[in-house]
């Protein structure tokens, strides 16, 4: 009794040392094929599919397996390196977009027989709705049979998708140049590893997304979505059908139930919109469809407490709902004989938000005024269309008084103005008559003195000759000294090099509507520089052309005085090269004639020199 257990128990223990070395052996086994060198190759070359049917958008696997000889010339713990040939799948590439490509191997010896395995693996996203053939695709002497796929214009059950993209615009019809809201969202239900979601974009639009991304969750038919939202300010350029193409994303998933990742790609539908010309009821200047519309202004003094050839700065402020800001036109103000008006900084901006843009445009003009009396600043109308009740509305400035008091003779050498608020502190000389027993005592005085403003005026000038030949030496000092170093030029260029280098050829370039918005912008940048030229005639007539443009781009082109938007565009380009050839800087003539607020006061300085 006692032989036969430890029979048995010795038979159990020759078991579990067959059983352990086993996988030692087999592991032996392959090293030794390992040691018999060569390169890998691949039998049983086969291909497989994950789905046969889906829809446009959405994507399928493709898997390519062969059985992995042991004849393997590499390290047995790096099978990363192995030396296989992939196969050829050029041919996919006919009615298939290849996303993704990946190549494993499953390494397995069963009983001394090699069951290891190399696949690849391609994630195909179809190029079109039909019945499609993945061809036959070689490897080596081997070749895999065909397979047919059926390919849907859109998903059977879009609600039982893990994976969406929705696109929708809030108008169906809109004006040339009116706002439109669009909105694009991701809607996913597994964990996502990574991806990327396009830009919406068509040929004859402008897009601006509005503030950033928002990201949230929603539930619809019981199943949890986390979503990406996206909006944009849509604006059309041009009359006809607008055509928004499908939006499309692409990225890696995780499946929460099954563990398992895939790439996945899928694309929203495409929009159309009826865009339409600007209506005959409209007689405005410049074509405005915004949602609400304003203008206002401001004095800096009161128009009521003005002296001859005091300035008074006015600030007229444009506000558009629905309107970028370059589409803002420049405001022309007129004014009565008696007071002259310089055009000053204008400043433009734009406010994000909810419903879109908010356009600002500020423009400073100082006004002054050359004789007393009672001079009215005529109204200012401005005409927009109101896209939510479609129908012309006319934005008002009333018209304004000012009252100006003194005479051009009191202020022929006027001061600066005073800051708001200040109190003039100057004392007024009156004429002071001596007493009769004081005049002998004032003429001998007077006579005593004749002597003093002589010597004054020769003392003066001999410091003037003192300075003259000190500045002199010092000159001829600099010029001879090897070692001194030469002050530093100014690098900047001048708006009249930019112009030349490079913004002629842009400008030239853009279609009329693109160069009305663009080079507005660009003229407010340049004309607000210290260096640039102010020559007020030559702005007047380019604001003039610019102003006949946009109306011809954007309002009734009969009002835009008969020329075509292509010569007033190559118009603006000449006169633009014709103002930044003036003289500019702060001694320029032409600065004193443009921009000085005291006329008089130039004039006497001119004639000096």
């Amino acid at each position: 009794m006692q032989d036969r257990h430890s029979s048995r128990r010795s038979h159990d223990i020759s078991n579990k040392v067959i059983n352990g070395l086993r996988k030692p052996l087999q592991a032996l086994w392959f090293v030794c094929l390992v040691l018999l060198g060569g390169e890998a190759s691949a039998e049983s070359l086969s291909a497989s599919v994950d789905r046969e049917e889906l829809a446009v958008g959405e994507t399928l696997q493709l898997t390519i397996s062969s059985k992995l000889d042991a004849s393997l010339g590499i390290s047995l713990f790096n099978l990363n390196t192995l030396d296989i040939d992939s196969p050829d799948v050029t041919a996919l590439e006919k009615d298939f977009e290849i996303l993704d490509r990946q190549q494993n191997y499953r390494v397995q010896f069963e009983n001394n027989v090699n069951n290891s395995l190399v696949a690849w693996t391609y994630t195909l996203s179809p190029k079109r709705p039909g019945t499609l053939t993945i061809p036959s695709l070689s490897l080596e002497d081997e070749s895999t049979d065909p397979i047919q796929v059926a390919v849907t214009d859109a998903p059977k059950n879009p609600a039982d998708s893990d994976l969406m993209v929705e696109m929708t615009i809030d108008k169906q019809t809109a004006y040339v140049g009116e706002q439109m809201l669009l909105t694009v969202k991701l809607l996913y239900s597994n964990e996502l590893v990574d991806g990327q979601l396009a830009h919406p974009d068509a040929k004859g639009a402008l897009f601006r997304q509005l503030e950033k991304q928002k990201e949230y969750s929603q539930t619809r038919a019981g199943k949890r979505f986390e979503v990406v939202e996206r909006q944009y300010a849509v604006f059309a350029e041009d009359n006809g059908q607008l055509e928004i193409p499908a939006v499309k994303f692409s990225g890696r998933f995780v499946n929460r139930r099954f563990g398992r990742g895939r790439y996945e790609t899928v694309a929203s539908q495409a929009i159309s919109v009826e865009i339409k010309d600007p209506p005959a009821a409209f007689d405005g200047r410049t074509w405005l469809p915004a949602m609400g519309f304003s203008i206002s202004e401001k004095y800096e003094p009161d128009l009521a407490k003005l002296k001859v050839g005091e300035s008074v700065t006015r600030t007229i402020t444009l506000q558009g709902l629905g309107l970028e800001s370059a589409t803002l036109p420049p405001v022309t103000i007129e004014t009565p004989d008696g007071v002259r008006v310089y055009p000053g900084q204008s400043e433009t901006s734009e406010e994000v938000h909810a419903a879109g843009i908010t356009g600002v445009r500020s423009q400073e003009y100082a006004l002054i005024a050359t004789s007393p009396g009672r001079f009215v600043l005529p109204e200012i109308r401005i005409a927009w269309w109101d896209v939510m009740n479609n129908e012309q509305r006319v934005a008002i400035l009333p018209e304004r008084v000012m009252q100006v008091v003194g005479s051009a003779a009191d202020n022929s050498s006027p001061t600066p103005r005073q800051a708001p608020g200040s109190e003039d502190l100057s004392i007024k000389a009156e004429p002071v008559t001596a007493p009769a027993e004081n005049v002998t005592d004032q003429a001998s005085v007077e006579a005593d003195s004749g002597w003093f403003w002589p010597l004054l005026s020769l003392v003066l000038a001999l410091l003037c000759l003192l300075l003259g030949w000190a500045a002199w030496h010092y000159r001829q000092l600099s010029v001879r000294s090897p070692g001194r170093i030469a002050p530093r030029r100014n690098l900047q260029q001048s708006p009249r090099q930019q112009w030349t280098r490079h913004d002629r050829a842009v400008f030239e370039a853009m279609t009329p509507s693109r160069f009305a918005s663009a080079y507005s912008i660009w003229l407010q940048k340049q004309s607000s520089r210290p260096e640039a030229p102010l020559n007020a005639s030559a702005l007047d007539s380019i604001h003039s052309k610019l102003s006949s443009l946009q109306q011809s781009c954007f309002g009734n082109a009969a009002s835009a005085g008969g020329d075509s938007p292509d010569k007033l565009q190559a118009a603006i380009i000449g006169l633009t090269g014709e103002w930044l050839s003036q003289p500019s800087g702060p001694d320029s003539e032409q600065t004193v004639s443009a921009t000085s607020l005291y006329p008089e006061r130039a004039k006497s300085r001119k004639e000096r020199h």
